[in-house]
């Protein structure tokens, strides 16, 4: 603050001549971290409006670290040796292997985040499909929508990175949703991933990741959560809801959302919320006439009675192997 150094000088000034007619000596005053103007044997960098030696380097200045709002601190001038207070209690980029503290979650997931990667599918090396929206909606082969939008968003909520996908409805029956088709799989194990804001307010039955046939009447398996709130998974193959417990499906915050489908003869399906299951029951047919070749995500489906909905998807993810949540 110049008035300050201004008044620090005048003083520091006073101090000298006083000294002078006393007679006593001084150390040499440090003005390391001190603002500018500067004493003698020290130059002004007016860039930091800091006071340097003269004689030292322009590579040798004082580490003043960056002031990032809350971000990680990593960005922090490497001051923070990556012990960040400042990521929402995520692990540190430290844990690039078994970490105690993030209960066994996904190492690759954990550096994904630490290190501030904008989204996992940069660091993950094998998927069918991923997508962390952070540029537009290019990577889907097409919309699915009916009295809804489904639209790239760079406004929160976004669970990781700069972007999310946003879907509403604004009629009962509604669809806002994106879509995919890949090589279509049989015989074998099929997983999908999400991370999934619902809003507090109530949203009727919707539906929000699926795994399909991309081809009409284009049955398959989907999470959805209910009038009454709660998370279960439906079998369109065969008509019927998954067993599980159905729990209350979280509100106002973003979800991790697991799909594991088995699609050979002795079929199965498992699904998570936040590792907590919500459906596995095995011995049931889930390969539809097609095989599973889509993926669909956002608002796949609602109910006659729900007439609007909002929900939020980022981080998606399908593979031939389990997909964790981070």
């Amino acid at each position: 603050m110049v008035v300050g150094s201004g008044y620090d000088a005048e003083m520091r000034s006073l101090f000298l001549s006083a000294c002078v007619l006393a007679g006593c000596t001084l150390d040499e005053v440090d003005l390391t971290n001190r603002h500018c103007p500067c004493a003698e044997g020290w130059s002004c960098d007016e860039a930091r409006d800091l006071c340097v030696r003269a004689d030292a380097s322009e590579d040798a200045a004082v580490d003043v670290p960056i002031t990032d709002g809350g971000e990680d601190a990593s960005e922090d001038a490497g001051t923070d040796a990556g012990e960040d207070a400042g990521d929402g209690g995520r692990d540190v980029g430290t844990d690039v292997g078994a970490d105690a503290t993030d209960g066994g979650r996904d190492a690759i997931a954990d550096t994904a985040r630490d290190a501030e990667v904008p989204t996992v599918c940069d660091v993950l090396s094998d998927f069918i499909f991923c997508d962390g929206f952070e540029s537009g909606l290019g990577a889907w082969d097409g919309l699915l929508e009916l009295d809804g939008s489904a639209l790239h968003t760079t406004t929160p909520p976004i669970y990781r990175g700069v972007g999310a996908l946003s879907a509403s409805t604004t009629a009962a029956s509604g669809k806002a949703a994106v879509l995919t088709d890949f090589a279509t799989r049989r015989m074998s194990m099929i997983h999908a991933r999400a991370y999934v804001y619902l809003p507090s307010d109530p949203i009727g039955t919707v539906s929000f990741l699926y795994l399909g046939d991309p081809d009409p009447p284009n049955l398959g398996i989907a999470v959805q959560v209910v009038s009454d709130g709660r998370a279960q998974v439906y079998n369109g193959v065969v008509d019927r809801l998954v067993t599980g417990v159905r729990p209350v499906f979280p509100r106002d915050d973003w979800a991790c959302v697991t799909l594991d489908v088995d699609i050979r003869n002795n079929g199965s399906v498992h699904a998570e919320v936040d590792g907590a299951v919500i459906a596995d029951e095995s011995g049931l047919m889930t390969q539809p006439a097609g095989g599973i070749g889509r993926l669909i995500t956002g608002i796949e489906f609602t109910n006659a009675a729900t007439t609007d909905a909002r929900v939020w998807i980022d981080e998606v993810v399908v593979s031939d192997a389990p997909i964790a949540c981070d």
